[in-house]
């Protein structure tokens, strides 16, 4: 059972790592475009799904509690 938890803290950790390359990677993207440095800027707009799948696993682990019918 001890190992189940530090696997689990794992993934959580990976996924945190990969959401925050995402933003960081966006971020690069906007630098990169406004210096004028478009072809970098093209690289790293990769961020922008990743960090939406990322965003959209991490929200399709959350329980829903009251679901409308």
């Amino acid at each position: 059972m001890g190992n189940m938890l530090n696997v689990h803290k794992e993934r959580d950790s990976a996924i945190t790592v990969l959401h925050v390359l995402g933003m960081l990677m966006i971020l690069l993207c906007h630098f990169f475009q406004t210096a004028g440095l478009y072809l970098l800027g093209e690289i790293f707009i990769i961020g922008v799904p990743l960090f939406l799948f990322v965003s959209g696993y991490l929200s399709g682990l959350k329980e829903i509690k009251k679901a409308r019918k």
